[in-house]
């Protein structure tokens, strides 16, 4: 009896139109996560299909997760161009412009992903942090609320609602915010990175050290929290600590001009002006010219 192949070959005639082929193609890469390959295939089934808002959507979708923020909201404003009532776009179109910084845009896409029936919590935030940026900060407390009230457990909006609150001088609910963030996940780094950035705006230096410590021996290669634990000794005057941490720290991320410009901070201070210099002109990336070792 024959025995069918085990093997496909593209050069033979496909038994089904090329529109579709390429678009069940594209959907067996995207489901399993071949992002780029998926995204060159609804490419070309777009070039046929123009009209088809969900395959405008699932290429919107593969640019998100490649990163092509971009690209992810071109796609996504076509798919809103043939539906325009489809929550579930509104709402990528909204992650996509916020990855852009377009925060007006994005506001106006979850604002409709709203309006025509998605109510979720990840939405209600959405909006309170691109309120937040446009200025809107009671506006944005109100949507933060409301993100809490559908899922109280999520740190993230906490710590978003904390730092809202403190930036509007609501210093004791921002305080409260954060607490509640901490009984929620103690061992998080990203809440204990927001615990410590809150120190430090109400002046705490030395308390938000414990913080950035604590989130640094669980997050040893996040360069923000290790920066930022830097930048506190320098500020407390510890300023051979912080020296040593930087070196450490360069040793790993030697192209790093935001460590090298903490150094410069340092050895101005010691009034050390010439490896200040130094360090200022590595943190530019410009050419060396002093004659000195590095420091």
């Amino acid at each position: 009896m024959p025995v069918p192949a085990s093997r496909y070959s593209l050069d033979k005639p496909w038994a089904v139109s090329q529109d579709k082929h390429l678009k069940e193609r594209a959907k067996e890469y995207l489901q399993r996560e071949l992002y780029l390959e998926a995204a060159a295939c609804y490419q070309e089934y777009l070039k046929l299909k123009p009209r088809d808002a969900a395959a405008w959507h699932d290429l919107g979708y593969c640019y998100l997760k490649l990163g092509y923020n971009k690209e992810a909201l071109s796609a996504y404003r076509q798919a809103l161009r043939l539906c325009p009532r489809d929550p579930a776009v509104a709402f990528n179109a909204g992650v996509a412009a916020q990855r852009l910084n377009q925060w007006s845009e994005a506001y106006t896409y979850f604002a409709r992903a709203l309006r025509y029936g998605e109510n979720d919590a990840c939405l209600w935030n959405n909006l309170g942090v691109c309120l937040f940026h446009l200025g809107k900060r009671e506006e944005a407390i109100q949507c933060y609320r409301q993100a809490l009230t559908l899922e109280p457990q999520e740190v993230e909006f906490w710590l978003n609602l904390g730092q809202t609150l403190a930036v509007t001088n609501s210093w004791l609910e921002a305080v409260s915010c954060y607490e509640q963030a901490l009984r929620l996940r103690p061992q998080d780094p990203f809440c204990l990175q927001g615990v410590a950035q809150f120190l430090m705006k109400l002046g705490k230096e030395a308390l938000a050290l414990v913080y950035w410590e604590k989130a640094i021996s669980l997050a040893p290669h996040d360069e923000e929290a290790s920066l930022a634990y830097a930048h506190s000794l320098a500020r407390l005057g510890r300023y051979e600590e912080a020296l040593l941490f930087l070196e450490k720290f360069l040793e790993r991320f030697p192209q790093s001009s935001r460590a090298w410009e903490i150094k410069g901070d340092i050895y101005a201070k010691l009034n050390l002006e010439e490896v200040a210099v130094y360090c200022y002109n590595k943190a530019l990336g410009l050419p060396q010219t002093l004659s000195i070792k590095s420091p």
